[in-house]
């Protein structure tokens, strides 16, 4: 017990203590990324709209013409900053599991929840085969959602209202 207040008082940690600052950080790196995500889709919501406004106006005027195409820039550009910004933290995510996985398998600490199987990062060995077979099979990770599938959706759909503006 003097050890752990010796430990305490030099400004060290145990794992437990660890694991739980790990698992703060993943919690909130997640909801990040789920409020930046919600908040592109509003914003590009919004842009399409008034894309879509510009281009059905009956007005054609030069001004028209720039503001959709300077739309469809910030758009692309806001897809290209929001994979960027995902794939950032996906991968601060990834880095978390794996000292989460670390502290699981390596702590005294933690002697309990391995002995039972309770932890939640099993290594794949332990994992049931159905399981792993679902994985190796699914298409849908986090990753491929949120860093690769949703920017390039609205890249793309920003790319093509670029050139309807520029050949309107």
């Amino acid at each position: 017990m003097a050890e752990k207040q010796n430990a305490d008082s030099k400004g060290n940690i145990g794992p437990v203590e660890a694991y739980d600052i790990l698992l703060r950080r993943q919690i909130s790196e997640d909801r990040i990324v789920t409020e930046r995500t919600n908040i592109f889709l509003a914003g590009s919501s919004f842009l399409f709209l008034a894309f879509v406004m510009l281009l059905t106006s009956n007005q054609d005027t030069i001004i028209f013409m720039w503001l959709r195409i300077l739309l469809s820039i910030v758009g692309i550009f806001l897809a290209f900053l929001l994979y960027c910004l995902n794939r950032a933290a996906i991968n601060a995510l990834d880095s978390w599991h794996i000292r989460q996985r670390k502290i699981e398998e390596e702590a005294p600490e933690f002697a309990y929840m391995r002995e039972n199987e309770i932890a939640p990062h099993i290594s794949p060995i332990q994992e049931p085969e159905e399981l792993r077979d679902w994985r190796k099979k699914s298409p849908l990770t986090i990753e491929i959602i949120y860093a690769v599938s949703l920017p390039l959706t609205f890249f793309l759909l920003w790319l093509g209202s670029l050139v309807a503006a520029v050949l309107r």
